[in-house]
C-alpha cells in the first residue's frame, strides 16, 4: 500500500438526510437569540395577517348586509356625471405683481477671498467689522 491514499467521501455527503427546516435549525443552533427574534417576528406577521383577513371578511359581510337590508322601494341614486371642463384659457398669475412683499436683508453676505474662494459671513458680523457701513 505504499503510494496509495485512502479515498474519503466529501464532508457534505456525510450524515443523515435533513429537511430544510432541520438544516436551518442545526445551522443556527449557535444563534438561539436570533432564531427566537425571527420566530417572534414571523408569529407577529402571521397574527397581523390573520387579523386583517378577519377584519376584511367582517367589513365585506357588513357591506353585503347593508345592500340586502335596504327597503324594497328605495333605490340608490344614480351617480351624476362630472361637469364638462371649461374651454377658456387658463389664467396666468404674476406673483410679483399680485403678492408684493418686502424682502429683508440677507442673513449671509458673500465675501470673495484673494485666492478666489467665496465665504459667506453673517451680515451682522460684517456690519460690526465695517462699522455699520452695510
Amino acid at each position: 500500500m505504499v503510494g496509495r491514499r485512502r479515498w474519503y467521501p466529501p464532508p457534505w455527503t456525510k450524515g443523515p438526510d435533513y429537511t430544510s427546516l432541520e438544516t436551518v435549525q442545526t445551522r443556527t443552533d449557535h444563534l438561539p437569540d436570533r432564531v427566537v427574534i425571527l420566530r417572534d417576528k414571523m408569529d407577529e406577521t402571521l397574527q397581523l395577517l390573520a387579523d386583517m383577513k378577519t377584519q376584511m371578511e367582517y367589513d365585506r359581510a357588513r357591506a353585503d348586509d347593508a345592500q340586502h337590508s335596504s327597503p324594497s322601494g328605495w333605490q340608490q341614486p344614480a351617480s351624476t356625471p362630472a361637469p364638462a371642463p371649461t374651454t377658456s384659457a387658463p389664467t396666468m398669475l404674476n406673483l410679483d405683481e399680485q403678492v408684493p412683499m418686502t424682502m429683508g436683508r440677507p442673513v449671509l453676505t458673500p465675501l470673495t477671498l484673494p485666492d478666489g474662494r467665496v465665504n459667506c459671513i453673517p451680515s451682522a458680523m460684517l456690519s460690526q467689522m465695517l462699522g455699520g457701513a452695510l
